[in-house]
């Protein structure tokens, strides 16, 4: 059995337990490629004596779940020959940041579909239900308006499930703020900010204190996330979401923050090591303010520079 994989944008070659990826895609030819394309970059192969696994997403076959992990892992829409669902309504696909260096495929599959395997019923429909909302968010939205606000939704709903689920709780008064900390401080994303930082001065020889220097470049906290969140949930929750007090920039940047805060916290639940660009996901994206975070296919790259 080979199948012809779209879209997946890397260099590597990379594995599951049955099936090898072996990648027939040039990197230097990325970005050549137009976004209405779909690029065969790897062909799947069923590894002699080895049986496909059964989809743990109730889809046709596990060839399926890998390519909705992918999809929503490495930002754009990944799919193979002959797939007849996880479909989009448009001609052309999203590009977003790849979560994944290509040699961390492997891993990152391998143990998420063994960690998939092993969860309990509650928390894989959460997993499932998150996944799916966010795809139908991404892919298969006519007019895109909506999507800020499904997004929000999604968010939502995740870190609710989980703080309900964790601390058995079932009132209806459940707060975004309430839950959107307890996820932050769980997976210990504000110590891992600092430590980074602080690794990062010493490597750059910069004779500064972590306080001197975030006040300096003026590095908020995640706080300052929670808070915008709030604020702009609260403005469409009263359906004044187009007098929300962001500029269309603002807005945009929000967006992006939005849904990179929903990949990382999805993928810290389904495969919970980390990976080499946590900290640009975590700083760059999240907390720099109306920044590109500037990434290469293969390359994680840091943005602090010493003045």
């Amino acid at each position: 059995m080979t199948k012809n994989y779209f879209n997946i944008f890397t260099g590597n070659n990379f594995e599951i337990d049955e099936v090898f990826f072996k990648c027939v895609f040039l990197p230097k030819n990325y970005s050549k490629i137009s976004t209405d394309i779909d690029t065969i970059t790897h062909v799947a192969e069923l590894k002699r004596g080895k049986q496909l696994r059964d989809s743990l997403f109730d889809q046709n076959s596990i060839l399926t779940d890998i390519a909705l992990l992918l999809t929503f892992s490495q930002g754009t829409h990944i799919h193979f020959h002959g797939q007849n669902n996880l479909f989009r309504v448009k001609n052309f696909r999203k590009k977003d940041y790849e979560f994944f260096c290509g040699d961390e495929l492997t891993d990152f599959l391998t143990i998420t579909l063994v960690n998939l395997k092993k969860i309990d019923k509650d928390t894989l429909t959460v997993i499932k239900t998150t996944l799916f909302m966010y795809f139908e968010a991404k892919n298969l939205l006519v007019y895109d308006g909506l999507r800020d606000i499904l997004m929000m939704n999604c968010l939502e709903y995740l870190v609710g499930a989980i703080y309900r689920k964790e601390n058995n709780y079932s009132k209806n008064d459940l707060s975004i703020d309430l839950s959107l900390s307890y996820i932050f401080k769980k997976n210990q994303y504000q110590k891992f900010i600092d430590e980074r930082l602080k690794e990062t001065l010493k490597e750059k020889k910069i004779n500064k204190k972590l306080s001197e220097f975030k006040k300096e470049k003026s590095v908020r906290s995640l706080g300052s996330f929670i808070d915008t969140f709030r604020e702009t949930r609260n403005w469409i929750a009263h359906g004044k979401q187009h007098n929300v007090s962001m500029t269309s920039q603002d807005r945009f940047y929000f967006e992006i923050k939005v849904e990179t805060v929903i990949r990382l916290i999805l993928i810290d639940l389904i495969y919970g090591n980390d990976y080499k660009r946590k900290f640009d996901f975590l700083y760059q994206i999240i907390l720099e303010k109306n920044k590109i975070c500037t990434l290469y296919p293969d390359i994680a790259t840091l943005a602090i520079k010493a003045k």
